[in-house]
């Protein structure tokens, strides 16, 4: 991907990114169409790893560029701190990953960037392409092996006539990145710490069909906003049921941890996009599995049941044998609630299994079960 990054920049006489097509040489050679550029111009590239015999994707140690034979970007990933990880959405093509969830590395360094990951950087990789003049972009990926591909790019400069007008923004919400801002309307208010953005920006903010759409989240942002919703026109047992939930997807709603303080729920989140209070009056779901209440499972070597809720999602669960507790390993991606009866020796042979599951909203269902079960010695 090459992308324009000053007023004047073209790319093929567009003022837009541009994905370059490759061709594959064979022993970890490519090489890319020619494009025709002017002005400061920077790239990215999707690029992954793998062992051999494994068809996993993994990440790569290095990653260079050259213009014409000369290094003018490096970075490798020997090591940075966990407190710089949020800055990884600044190293990729974050706008394109959440439209298309593909990675495209940069191969030029965002001013707002402090992952320490760099080196040898020339004008942060940004290319001044020159009218007139050839280039040879060459991108060069390593794995810790030292193994290397390298995709090379040829550029042309060339002026274009084309006349870019830069859109005009409208919006009455903008956001001036190092100071604290608060927007309200109708029944929403957004506050964003200072330096939650990474640059100005000027925020799409409304509130329609009692959804508020706050921009889109195609943006990354460093710090979490506050989102808040007055419920002061609801009962209070309306309040006991409603949540905030993410809705960019509508289908499947998301519920955010929601805080209730007298008429106003409030979350926090760095995920911009649409949000919207929603009501959970159904308790969550529990069933059964590989047994049946009153039977006999002297064989089972484990005690599972489902455990499932349609809307803010499980909270809690808590089970036990006999009135003792007992820990229940929970697979979240296919909501089943194990037990292995090595944890502790059962006296007797009846025995009553009673589990309680919570929502988020506080919707709680009950289920007990009569099993029997011999000792095995």
């Amino acid at each position: 991907m090459v992308y324009p990054l000053s007023f004047d920049a073209r790319i093929n006489q567009q003022h837009n990114r541009y994905k370059i097509a490759i061709k594959n040489l064979g022993k970890g050679k490519y090489v890319g169409e020619r494009i025709f550029a002017s002005g400061t111009i920077g790239f990215a590239i999707n690029v992954f790893d793998r062992l051999n015999k494994a068809n996993n994707k993994n990440g790569i140690y290095s990653l260079e560029m050259l213009v014409n034979g000369k290094r003018v970007y490096y970075h490798d990933l020997t090591t940075f701190s966990f407190a710089e990880s949020k800055y990884i959405n600044l190293l990729i093509d974050y706008e394109y990953y959440k439209k298309y969830k593909s990675r495209f590395q940069k191969t030029h360094k965002v001013d707002a960037n402090k992952l320490s990951i760099y080196k040898d950087l020339h004008n942060n990789g940004k290319i001044k392409i020159e009218n007139g003049l050839n280039y040879t972009i060459e991108i060069v990926a390593r794995d810790f092996h030292g193994n290397t591909s390298s995709v090379k790019i040829p550029v042309a400069g060339k002026e274009s006539n084309s006349i870019y007008k830069k859109q005009k923004d409208t919006t009455a919400y903008k956001i001036v990145a190092k100071k604290f801002q608060k927007f309200t309307q109708e029944n929403v208010t957004i506050a964003f710490p200072k330096n939650t953005f990474y640059e100005d920006v000027y925020l799409d903010f409304k509130v329609y069909n009692g959804i508020a759409k706050i921009h889109n989240p195609t943006i990354p942002l460093d710090k979490s906003f506050t989102l808040t919703f007055n419920v002061s026109k609801y009962s209070e047992e309306e309040k006991k049921h409603l949540y905030i939930a993410n809705v960019q997807y509508p289908k499947y709603p998301r519920y955010q941890y929601t805080r209730k303080k007298d008429s106003t729920f409030y979350t926090t989140t760095k995920t911009l996009g649409k949000y919207k209070l929603l009501s959970d009056t159904k308790k969550p779901t529990i069933r059964l599995l590989y047994f049946k209440d009153k039977q006999w499972i002297s064989n089972h070597k484990t005690l599972k049941v489902k455990i499932a809720d349609a809307g803010s999602g499980i909270k809690n669960f808590r089970a036990t044998i006999d009135g003792k507790w007992i820990l229940m390993e929970y697979n979240h991606k296919k909501g089943i609630l194990t037990y292995n009866f090595s944890d502790k020796k059962l006296v007797g042979s009846k025995h009553i299994f009673k589990i309680v599951v919570s929502d988020n909203v506080e919707n709680t269902k009950e289920l007990s079960a009569t099993f029997f079960k011999k000792q095995v010695n």
